[in-house]
């Protein structure tokens, strides 16, 4: 049975490591990502920051109308990791108020910044009515400050798993699908600033080599931007990692397609859930 491959967007303030209120990835790089999908006819999973509206309705609007998929991808960056279940819960009922207010969705899928996500984020995620988690990388350890682990996740799972109700508020487990984690590159997802790096051939070839039944590929908008241009005070090793020339992701989503079949997360999971209802297990 051919594997599945999901296109995933986390549409986010501009590199917000380095960079402090940017945003030219969601005025000059989204519309540029969109029209390039489009034109290929693959729709995304789009976990969106919800502190962009209203500002960016429009832009945002347009990911809606295109048909992608839409989450959550915080209220703002700031990890929610380590901060109490009541904080984090009140966080994520306030981002998807935003999306639906504005946007005029019903959000019940998560990407938590960073990666960020723990015991409390999920049992948060749960009492939000949050359905699909997409937020661990496995290998990955998050840190506040570069100093605090508030998130481990070495030894987790790589192929979508049920995080269990025990002790929650909510209706049912939450589908957990991860973060594709990269072979040629442990720790770090594969996606757009490793393709800009590498070229198709190999950012196909770690696609291949992981043994997840759903490859995820993360692109951020600041991606597909000249950003070291935009900014040049952000460090020049990310010269390569960003770029506002396309072809290298046109080139890869064609190929993918003779290797994989194409899908979303929201798509797989709801497989996932129609499965499990009639007895085939999750």
């Amino acid at each position: 049975m051919m594997r599945q491959f999901a296109v995933t967007i986390d549409v986010e303030p501009d590199l917000p490591r380095y960079v402090s209120n940017g945003f030219h990835g969601i005025s000059e790089g989204l519309p540029r990502l969109l029209g390039l999908l489009a034109e290929l006819s693959v729709r995304t999973d789009c976990f969106i920051t919800s502190s962009l509206l209203p500002r960016f309705s429009s832009e945002l609007k347009a990911i809606v109308l295109d048909g992608h998929s839409i989450g959550l991808h915080g209220l703002t960056h700031d990890l929610l990791a380590g901060r109490s279940f009541r904080f984090q819960r009140e966080r994520i009922l306030k981002g998807l108020k935003q999306l639906e207010e504005h946007l005029g969705t019903h959000a019940t899928m998560f990407r938590a910044p960073n990666f960020g996500a723990d015991e409390g984020t999920f049992r948060a995620l749960r009492a939000a009515g949050i359905k699909i988690d997409s937020s661990v990388l496995p290998g990955r350890v998050v840190k506040r400050w570069r100093v605090l682990t508030v998130a481990d996740h070495r030894g987790t799972p790589i192929q979508p798993y049920e995080i269990g109700s025990a002790g929650s508020t909510g209706s049912g487990p939450l589908l957990e699908v991860p973060v594709t984690a990269n072979p040629l590159a442990p720790g770090t997802p594969i996606g757009m600033g490793f393709l800009n790096r590498v070229g198709p051939e190999a950012a196909l070839r770690a696609a291949e080599l992981t043994q997840a039944n759903l490859v995820t590929f993360l692109v951020h908008p600041w991606e597909c931007i000249d950003l070291t241009e935009v900014y040049p005070t952000v460090p020049q090793s990310w010269s390569s990692a960003c770029r506002s020339d396309l072809s290298g992701l046109s080139h890869l989503l064609m190929a993918v397609r003779r290797s994989f079949s194409l899908t979303t997360i929201c798509d797989f999971g709801s497989a996932i859930r129609s499965t499990s209802k009639s007895g085939g297990g999750a």
